[in-house]
């Protein structure tokens, strides 16, 4: 049986995440005006929780997973 691999998406989760972050700072610097301010405040700010969230989600979700696979092969022994 094929084990599932949530490692490589929370991976690209974070990367892409700390990307998002990286481009906004550079954009940031030529566009600071009320328009970007609310973008970051309404849009990008209440990600960083949920991508946290998630990506916390998702290790848990590997532990039970990798748990649950040693059971299962434990118990056809």
């Amino acid at each position: 049986m094929r084990r599932s691999d949530l490692h490589t998406g929370s991976a690209q989760l974070r990367d892409a995440f700390d990307e998002l972050l990286q481009l906004w700072n550079e954009v940031s610097e030529d566009w600071n005006d009320s328009v970007s301010r609310r973008f970051c405040e309404q849009e990008l700010e209440p990600l960083a929780p949920l991508v946290k969230l998630s990506l916390e989600a998702m290790n848990r979700t590997t532990q039970i997973v990798s748990d649950m696979h040693r059971d299962c092969e434990d118990q056809l022994k």
